[in-house]
C-alpha cells in the first residue's frame, strides 16, 4: 500500500496534475486541518507553504504530528536575498495604485 499523499488547495490544480500524470494521490483540502491522521507518514515535505500563509506556528502544529515518532519534517520557502527580483514585481503589482 503506497503511503504517498498530496494535499491540494486549488481543484484545478490538482486536475491538471492528473491529466499529466494520471492518477495521482492528490487529496483537495479547503482549510488548515490536514485530513490524516497522526503519525501518518515517515516524512513530511512542506514547500513552498508559508509564504502564502498567515499562521506558520498553526501549519507546523498541524504538520508536526502527522509525521511518525522520529518526525522528520522538511520545509521549503523561497529565500528573499536571492528572490528579490520577484518580491519587487510582486509588491508592486499587489499594491499599485492605479
Amino acid at each position: 500500500m503506497s503511503r504517498r499523499k498530496a494535499s491540494e488547495l486549488r481543484r484545478g490544480l490538482i486536475d491538471e496534475a492528473r491529466r499529466f500524470f494520471g492518477p495521482l494521490p492528490i487529496q483537495l483540502v479547503t482549510g488548515t486541518t490536514l485530513p490524516y491522521p497522526a503519525a501518518a507518514f515517515d516524512v513530511v515535505i512542506s514547500l513552498d507553504v508559508f509564504e502564502h500563509i498567515p499562521d506558520s506556528d498553526a501549519h507546523l502544529a498541524e504538520v508536526r504530528p502527522r509525521a511518525q515518532e522520529r518526525r522528520v519534517v522538511l520545509i521549503q520557502t523561497p529565500n528573499k536575498r536571492t528572490n528579490i527580483v520577484f518580491e519587487t514585481i510582486r509588491w508592486k503589482s499587489f499594491h499599485e495604485v492605479p
